[in-house]
């Protein structure tokens, strides 16, 4: 187990790098500067993430799918907030000292025990390394890996490639399956592997910035409050049967 997840940590480690540097830049050029820390980095990351999943899916669908609202989502924001592009993001895109290490200790290091979390779910010792994953997983990454082979956003997967009939584009949860596409095509590996591993911890860490990001908006930020969050991640829905 221990061997898989250190084979695993440089993917890891390499993609929510990525992700947080292109949404720094985009951040950068389009957004004026945020004092409060962790709304600053939520942007950051979910910048990155939706400009790179965005452009996977338009990629391989010639823009036929879904994920256009995000677009204009995004351009909609530009114009109701009126951002202008700030010509100097490149020469402000190195972050200082503190910035860096205020990233390392509240959003790397939290990110990594998330990654850790996802792995104990998926490895175990002996010699067949793999739980069997849930088979929820298996179908979204099989729906995951036939997007960029088919470019048909529907939920019949590889079935696509048999007849016309299943072709078309049906509403689902795609964004973080065209996420998980670019994850897995880029490091060739199986998508079950990346999505539970790789593509789940940094949404994790996304919706943990996200709900400390919400707590820094009442007062300042304690260390106490890093539990709170953590917590918040464990929200669900209720089943209250009623007859």
């Amino acid at each position: 187990m221990i061997t898989r997840v250190i084979e695993y940590i440089p993917y890891y480690l390499f993609t929510i790098i990525v992700c947080s540097t292109i949404g720094h830049l985009l951040y950068n050029c389009f957004i004026p500067n945020i004092k409060k820390n962790y709304l600053r980095q939520f942007l950051k990351l979910g910048l990155g993430i939706t400009f790179i999943t965005c452009l996977n899916a338009f990629f391989y669908t010639s823009g036929k799918t879904i994920l256009f609202l995000f677009l204009i989502t995004t351009l909609f924001l530009v114009f109701e907030k009126s951002l202008s592009i700030n010509r100097g993001a490149l020469k402000d895109f190195l972050p200082s000292l503190k910035k860096l290490k205020s990233y390392l200790v509240n959003i790397l290091l939290p990110s990594l025990l998330f990654f850790i979390w996802e792995c104990i779910f998926l490895f175990k010792t002996g010699n067949f390394n793999y739980y069997p994953p849930p088979s929820d997983y298996q179908h979204y990454s099989e729906i995951s890996n036939s997007l960029s082979i088919l470019g048909q956003e529907n939920i019949f997967g590889i079935k696509n490639s048999i007849q016309d009939i299943f072709h078309g584009t049906t509403p689902y949860h795609y964004f973080e399956l065209w996420f998980n596409n670019i994850i897995a095509n880029s490091f060739n590996i199986p998508n079950i592997t990346s999505l539970m591993i790789l593509c789940f911890p940094v949404l994790l860490t996304l919706s943990y910035i996200g709900f400390c990001a919400i707590i820094e908006n009442y007062g300042s930020f304690k260390k106490a409050y890093v539990l709170l969050a953590l917590l918040m991640l464990g929200l669900g829905g209720t089943f209250i049967e009623l007859y």
